[in-house]
């Protein structure tokens, strides 16, 4: 879920004054701001280039929009100490729980961290698998597993390089040398390196010891707390290309080990849904460990194909937010013998391909949690819930619930780490760190430059590169655009107008003197902005109108420029190129100047990517669970430059 962005958004405002006092008052703002302490300490990542080895990397911010969470890991031991594992920020650590932070990721050759596995029986071991794992087209790649000895201050890289994204890391309660791993592989491809894999030596070796195929990796692993030989694990077919998304398959289920993960057999039947399975998550409990947890994405594709009448009762049903519960579609199913047979308990479970997250108090083992864009609570076992409100951010990615206190929670997602201690009641936010996830960055010609940069999930801001006393603020930072941030741009000539852009081509013009900003995204006949996103509305601003059937297909992360030749041209770039030579206020479009391939004659994983998204009323159809997430648009102009 991504942030909605205001039609009559506005902008900071400078002043709404003339020209001479805005001089003066600015130059009243440089002398009394605080500005950057010079920085000290060891020298990281510094340049091979002799010309640029003089030069200290320094962070500016911007302080507190936060980033995606993947994992939190907390010492057993004292909860006090605890780390938190960001898809593209690295890997941060508080001893002082969370008052402060500090990077101890920063001098290793990956940013993105899936997983975190802290060792039970000695909490200075620490285990670090590298590579996002929620499927995003955004998600970056990791290189395998790393290990520290001393609680995070080192790390060494330890294997599994070319799994590229790690799901969950587990580690034996008495043994830290034994670890298991849940492998995604790649998104953008078939690999072997994907699956369960197990050390017994700390990481000097490794053994694959589930494995499904290429397309099929491990999504979620979890170990019995009452007998860590027997282990529960989810596997997932999927693949992501840059026109499509194919999530689930004849290689995603449920499979259990009664050998410490030796030997693996798959769970089906005996309650479970009879379909073709996307991504799983599993959860079980110390308050009763034969109860287990599986929130499971599943299509209806095996079942009795509905009649016209009860297909037309399943859509109003569905209009009316009114549908009965499907033990055959997308839900939280439980056992309470080990897995042996199951109870369908309701059909919560938003997004899977992206969330998939499932907790269960380690006190109680009705009091559920899982999340999507939100948190929901159960108190009766996942039959009922709740949706908690509070928290400082939407998609959520991670969950931690204190084994000694289950009123004490923490949850990750797009904004960093919330806090309860009251079960979700109250919630405390930590944003006191850099950690944002930029797409592009742009700066402007004043003494000092400002930086603006569109941020994911959080939109696009602007800051300062120095001030001239103490550090650089949080409110040093001023937003320009909301939704997702990418693209940003500011008139080299006049700093006060400035180009922010949301997803799918929403690029907007922006004056900093009276804050006012509009829509000039390139819109069709009748106002239409084309495939992928809103247009603005309004009358068409392409010269000449094209076409009403004329199809404008815009990236997510839509490339747009201002000329360094002539600051009132503008280039975009959809399926089409465009330039601009008033600001946006008109554009003139070339033609389509993509191959415009048919994306439904691809074939991904064997799945035609015709085959349709399922429904939950199209039932006894083949069809695919997570079809094209994220992509909207395709065959589209990723880059422009002049």
């Amino acid at each position: 879920m991504v942030l909605p962005e205001e039609p009559t958004m506005r902008l900071p405002l400078l002043l709404r004054v003339s020209t001479s006092l805005i001089l003066a008052l600015m130059s009243v703002v440089i002398t009394t701001a605080p500005s950057m302490a010079q920085q000290t300490g060891e020298l990281i990542n510094a340049s091979d280039d002799p010309l640029l080895q003089g030069f200290r990397w320094r962070s500016i911010g911007p302080v507190g929009q936060g980033g995606r969470v993947d994992d939190i890991a907390v010492n057993p031991k004292n909860s006090k100490n605890f780390f938190v594992g960001f898809a593209t920020a690295g890997l941060w650590k508080t001893t002082n729980n969370g008052t402060t932070f500090r990077p101890v990721f920063d001098t290793y050759s990956t940013h993105s961290i899936g997983a975190i596995g802290l060792s039970p029986s000695n909490p200075d071991i620490v285990y670090i698998g590298t590579g996002e794992a929620n499927n995003r087209q955004s998600s970056s790649f990791g290189e395998g597993m790393y290990k520290s000895t001393d609680n995070g201050e080192t790390f060494v890289h330890i294997g599994l390089r070319e799994t590229q994204s790690i799901a969950r890391v587990v580690v034996h309660p008495s043994n830290p040398d034994v670890v298991w791993v849940a492998a995604n592989g790649q998104l953008f491809g078939p690999n072997p390196e994907r699956g369960v894999f197990k050390t017994i030596d700390g990481g000097e070796t490794w053994g694959k010891v589930l494995y499904i195929d290429e397309n099929t990796g491990a999504t979620d692993l979890l170990m019995d707390p009452s007998n860590p030989d027997i282990l529960f694990a989810a596997t997932y077919q999927r693949r992501r290309t840059a026109c499509c998304f194919v999530g689930g398959g004849p290689g995603s289920g449920i499979w259990t080990s009664q050998d410490g993960g030796e030997s693996w057999n798959r769970v089906e039947g005996n309650g479970l849904p009879n379909g073709t399975m996307g991504r799983i998550a599993l959860a079980m409990t110390p308050a009763n460990p034969d109860v287990v947890y599986a929130q499971i994405e599943v299509a209806a594709d095996k079942e009795d194909q509905l009649n016209e009448v009860e297909s037309e009762e399943w859509q109003r049903l569905a209009r009316e937010d009114a549908t009965p519960p499907d033990p055959e579609w997308n839900g939280i199913w439980r056992s309470t013998n080990k897995g042996r047979s199951w109870e369908f308990r309701s059909n919560e479970n938003g997004r899977p391909m992206y969330f998939s997250q499932i907790r269960v108090s380690p006190q109680d083992p009705d009091l559920v949690y899982v999340v999507d864009q939100r948190v929901h609570k159960s108190r009766d076992g996942a039959t009922t819930f709740e949706t908690l409100e509070g928290y400082g951010h939407v998609d959520q990615h991670a969950i931690w619930i204190d084994p000694t206190d289950h009123d004490h929670i923490m949850i990750g997602n797009d904004g960093s780490v919330d806090i309860t201690w009251d079960q979700g009641e109250t919630w405390e936010s930590l944003r006191t760190w850099a950690v944002g996830q930029p797409y592009h960055v742009s700066v402007d010609m004043r003494r000092p430059y400002y930086v603006c940069t569109g941020l994911q999930d959080n939109g696009s801001w602007c800051g300062p590169s120095s001030v001239r006393q103490g550090p650089i603020l949080a409110q040093d930072w001023y937003r320009i655009g909301g939704g997702d941030g990418f693209y940003t741009a500011i008139d080299p000539t006049d700093f006060t107008v400035i180009y922010s852009e949301s997803q799918n081509g929403n690029i907007r013009r922006g004056n900093l003197i009276d804050g006012e900003t509009s829509s000039i995204r390139p819109r069709g006949a009748g106002g239409r902005g084309g495939r992928g996103g809103r247009g603005g509305g309004g009358r068409s601003n392409i010269v000449p109108t094209p076409e009403p059937n004329t199809e404008i297909r815009w990236n997510w992360n839509t490339p747009f420029i201002i000329s360094p030749h002539n600051a009132q041209t503008i280039h975009a770039g959809s399926n089409h190129f465009f330039t601009s030579r008033d600001r946006g206020e008109t554009w003139m479009m070339s033609p389509d100047l993509t191959k415009n391939i048919d994306r439904d004659e691809i074939q991904i994983m064997g799945f035609y990517n015709a085959i349709e998204r399922c429904r939950q009323n199209n039932r006894g159809v083949e069809c695919i669970p997570s079809r094209n997430d994220g992509v909207g648009s395709w065959s589209t102009i990723v880059s422009v430059s002049e």
